[in-house]
């Protein structure tokens, strides 16, 4: 599936967009392994495909749906 300019920049976007950062801690031979198994353009993609609703596993998840929680989550942070 060929997604637009825009549906990618947004896409990219929503993926580094959270409330809550994380942080992972590996060790040694754990990041090894994980390394070795990674192979990121193709986990970038698919990330994309799936924001904008094209991932057969999650079409539930839509740029819509995105913006729809972020405007309810922001909702509610100005009700505090």
């Amino acid at each position: 599936e060929v997604l637009s300019e825009d549906e990618i920049a947004a896409g990219g976007a929503w993926q580094r967009r959270t409330p809550h950062a994380v942080i992972n801690i590996l060790r040694a031979e754990q990041l090894e392994a994980a390394e070795g198994k990674r192979v990121t353009g193709r986990l970038y993609a698919r990330n994309i495909l799936t924001l904008a609703g094209k991932e057969e596993n999650h079409p539930e998840v839509t740029f819509e749906k995105l913006a729809s929680d972020l405007k309810q989550e922001q909702q509610m942070q100005d009700i505090k």
